[in-house]
């Protein structure tokens, strides 16, 4: 199957397992939506670097590390945020594209993270091998929190959750 046959078939499935804030029933992914990121944010951004654009605010992050594409952007966090520091551990926010994912990625990034730690991965259905590495990550017991938003995924580590995986439309 070719990759564009793979992602239509992908989204369809996406859109039928999806839901909005209203499906959610977690108190932490519930405020997470509705006062952050389904606020409209202007710009030339893709999803992924609008979900970090409204994530560093809100969860007043500081230490972030950046990988593939993302590296572009340290810039333009300098200048919208300032007083970020860009990969020196412990991480608040990983960003990481798929092609940057391996085996490995959890053993590599995991322990520079932390309880309140958020990993964002762009790309997650791009393709069936991307789709089941982020199958694998979502299965790791040490990662709680799961939210796929077809463009990307993101991963939380909270300790104090119970282990939920979503799928919202963003």
């Amino acid at each position: 199957m070719n990759t564009t046959l793979f992602q239509i078939g992908s989204y369809f499935r996406f859109l039928i397992s999806s839901t909005n804030q209203h499906g959610v029933h977690s108190p932490f992914l519930f405020a997470y939506l509705t006062k952050c990121l389904y606020k409209k944010r202007k710009g030339p951004y893709n999803k992924a670097e609008k979900i970090a654009l409204k994530s560093i605010p809100y969860f007043n992050y500081r230490s972030l590390h950046l990988e593939g594409s993302f590296k572009e952007m340290e810039g333009l966090l300098n200048k919208e945020f300032g007083q970020l520091s860009f990969s020196h551990p412990p991480y608040d926010m990983v960003c990481t594209g798929q092609n940057m994912l391996s085996d490995t990625f959890l053993e590599r990034i995991l322990p520079h993270c932390h309880n309140d730690s958020m990993i964002l991965i762009e790309g997650i259905h791009n393709s069936r091998k991307d789709l089941n590495l982020w199958e694998s990550l979502c299965a790791d017991p040490r990662i709680t929190v799961s939210v796929d938003y077809f463009f990307g995924g993101l991963l939380f580590l909270r300790e104090e959750q119970a282990k939920q995986h979503f799928r919202i439309r963003i």
